[in-house]
């Protein structure tokens, strides 16, 4: 899955879909996400369920004000997780 694909995914998640002002930001959000799932030995598989964890992140981290903020954080770690130690997602070593 390429950056461009997951921008436009981000900023409909986001409803930004009609504006490009915050695709700098979003596109650092979507780096930040992808290189923390790697140190978490979750391997890039372009499927949706690596694109759900990173529109997980990219929300939660968007913005200053975010009510939401906590309850995603703790989706995305549980997300993670789940990831890091399956068969298809971890790392093998």
């Amino acid at each position: 899955m390429n950056n461009p694909e997951l921008l436009e995914y981000c900023k409909v998640l986001l409803r930004q879909k009609d504006t490009t002002v915050f695709d700098e930001e979003i596109n650092n959000l979507i780096s930040a996400s992808l290189l923390d799932l790697d140190l978490s030995g979750v391997v890039h598989i372009e499927d949706d369920l690596i694109k759900r964890a990173v529109g997980i992140y990219v929300k939660a981290h968007f913005g200053s004000e975010n009510p939401d903020r906590e309850g995603l954080l703790k989706c995305y770690d549980s997300l993670k997780t789940h990831l890091s130690i399956s068969r298809r997602y971890g790392e093998v070593l």
